[in-house]
């Protein structure tokens, strides 16, 4: 890939981190992991493994630029990893495949990030997952 494809790639990876960290899109208070998503998505059209943790450390690292690193930085980034290397196992309709693993990528991330909150909020969960 190209210096600047890979330089677009950081550039919306950390615009949409920026854009996640304020409340520009969120409904009800539900706010939509933006990264997540595009990362995701991202697992399917990138093949090299350095170029996409580049892209979503970048991401990762500007959604937590104001904020202290907070373990749920480390969540999203191996979440994020773990697509990748789940969507070149996928073997479906590509948006099938793409639906599936951002609904299951929410899901992780919330079930790792606050369990609790996953299990007395399923509600809110659900329709993060929908947003998503």
């Amino acid at each position: 890939m190209s210096g600047a494809k890979i330089f677009t790639l950081i550039l919306a990876a950390v615009f949409l981190g920026v854009v996640q960290s304020g409340d520009l899109f969120t409904i009800s208070g539900i706010k939509p992991n933006l990264l997540l998503v595009f990362l995701i998505a991202l697992a399917f059209f990138e093949p090299n493994l350095r170029t996409y943790a580049l892209v979503a450390l970048s991401g990762v690292v500007a959604l937590r630029y104001l904020a202290a690193f907070e373990i749920e930085s480390l969540i999203l980034f191996a979440v994020s990893i773990g697509s990748f290397f789940t969507a070149r196992s996928l073997r479906w309709w590509p948006l099938f495949n793409n639906l599936l693993l951002a609904a299951l990528g929410t899901l992780v991330f919330v079930a790792l990030a606050n369990l609790g909150f996953l299990l007395g909020n399923l509600r809110e969960v659900f329709l993060e997952v929908g947003y998503n």
